[in-house]
């Protein structure tokens, strides 16, 4: 039988590490984010550098 203290603790590491791992994602879908924002503020650039070499 596990003793409550050790249960519990193990419980707390599990709530981290779901914390954890939720954070990473979110941080990625962030960046993802930012460089779709990025690709887009170049091709619109691009655009308009074609448009008035034109």
């Amino acid at each position: 039988m596990v003793d409550k203290k050790s249960k519990k603790s193990f419980i707390g590491f599990l709530e981290e590490s779901a914390k954890a791992a939720h954070a990473k994602e979110e941080s990625k879908k962030s960046y993802r984010k930012a460089c779709t924002k990025v690709t887009a503020q170049e091709l619109d650039y691009q655009k308009t550098a074609v448009l008035s070499d034109n």
